[in-house]
């Protein structure tokens, strides 16, 4: 079996690297990992009682999902070529620092789920 070279491999296309290497079921549990976080968020957004909070659950996963659904979409085929990165698993500054942004968001609106805002 000769190895082929991927462009980006460790930036864009992450999901097909980690295809090739690993296999299908490899892929299929790390689709699963992945959106498991996007169903934490969303029962977060349930219990959160302050409407501004809402708000920022609702924006942090509409970007997390985004990003999810089009990397993965862009490896498969379905949408073009963008330099859209995996979250969590894509190598560079940004988008590393932007998910860890998203996940304090969500994790100080969590942790405030239970304070009601005193606003008249």
């Amino acid at each position: 079996m000769t190895k082929r070279f991927i462009p980006e491999a460790r930036t864009n296309l992450v999901f097909v690297s980690f295809s090739y290497y690993n296999g299908w079921l490899f892929d299929m549990a790390l689709v699963f990992i992945l959106s498991l976080f996007i169903a934490r968020i969303v029962s977060a957004i349930t219990k959160a009682k302050d409407s501004h909070g809402k708000l920022l659950l609702v924006g942090a996963v509409t970007l997390y999902t985004f990003q999810f659904v089009y990397n993965i979409g862009m490896s498969v085929g379905f949408l073009p070529l963008t330099t859209m990165s995996l979250p969590f698993l894509s190598y560079g500054l940004m988008p590393i620092l932007l998910n860890a942004i998203l996940v304090g968001i969500v994790l100080s609106v969590y942790r405030r789920k239970d304070l009601i805002s005193t606003a008249i």
